[in-house]
């Protein structure tokens, strides 16, 4: 029989490192999530939010890119404006979509400088929707004004899920991303009893998690949103207070297991701070 050593050993621990890498017998993908920019004409969108967020995202290395919906605003075919088409006089959708257009663009391009075979997503959001409850009133405009027709998503290479009018899932090892359908008080849970399983999300604007445990240790699902980028309060809300935040979050995943990781780094003031370091706020 071996007796046990104590005597030191001079081999030195793995490294581990956190893109697309091989450590031990794992490999970990880390992606960018940002939820809710509403681009607008009328500067629904918070540009320095969105320079600072850029800043970040040029600085890392990403094997994934994804925009959660609610890209583009479209408050100028809202149902809520019907009424108040003082709000939205001048507003055309062309020039919505260009403004969004832009934005895709460039988070494409800073993505892929540093990773040419990351992939970017695109979920589709109610405000995006807006667009299909035009067209259902309007059927002539079928095949002209739709969200993928309009974007050049296919020549970007934008992966585009029909979350919002399909219910389609983006599935990275055992966790999923929605739009997100709930705005009650717990969305959060109410989200992951609907679908049964960890779900990250937007929609809501503001940060919760909620989890569920099961009968054993690692049987655990996760639900929570995940903020947003607009301007915060938007004008609808005239000045009333809101529980929204400003963020983005870091998501990892092990590929060969499905777990993951997730990190939500607050935007303050236009101020983002990721390990130690600060971006925007100039």
């Amino acid at each position: 029989m071996t007796k046990p050593t104590n005597k030191p050993t001079n081999k030195r621990p793995r490294q581990t490192k956190t893109t697309t890498t091989k450590n031990d017998d794992r490999r970990i993908e880390r992606w960018l999530i940002l939820p809710d920019i509403h681009a607008s004409v009328a500067g629904d969108h918070d540009i320095a939010a969105l320079q600072t967020v850029e800043a970040f995202m040029a600085d890392q290395k990403w094997d994934g890119y994804l925009n959660l919906g609610d890209l583009i605003d479209f408050g100028i075919i809202s149902a809520h404006n019907t009424m108040n088409l003082r709000e939205v006089e001048g507003g055309r959708i062309l020039e919505e979509y260009r403004v969004a257009e832009h934005i895709l663009t460039r988070h494409e391009k800073i993505i892929r400088d540093n990773n040419p075979a990351a992939r970017l997503v695109y979920l589709e959001g109610n405000h995006e929707y807006r667009i299909e409850r035009l067209i259902d009133a309007n059927p002539a405009m079928e095949g002209v004004l739709e969200v993928e027709k309009v974007l050049p998503l296919q020549k970007l290479g934008i992966e585009w899920i029909r979350s919002w009018s399909r219910g389609e899932l983006f599935n990275l090892g055992k966790c999923s991303f929605h739009h997100g359908l709930y705005a009650n008080d717990h969305h959060a849970k109410k989200m992951v009893q609907r679908f049964g399983k960890s779900v990250l999300y937007g929609h809501t604007h503001d940060l919760q998690v909620y989890s569920s445990h099961g009968a054993t240790p690692d049987d655990v699902k996760v639900g929570a949103s995940l903020g947003c980028l607009c301007k915060v309060p938007q004008r609808y809300l005239k000045g009333s207070p809101t529980r929204w935040v400003q963020a983005i979050t870091i998501f990892e995943s092990c590929q060969d297991t499905g777990d993951f990781w997730f990190n939500s780094i607050r935007i303050n003031n236009g101020k983002l701070i990721y390990n130690g370091k600060v971006y925007g706020g100039n």
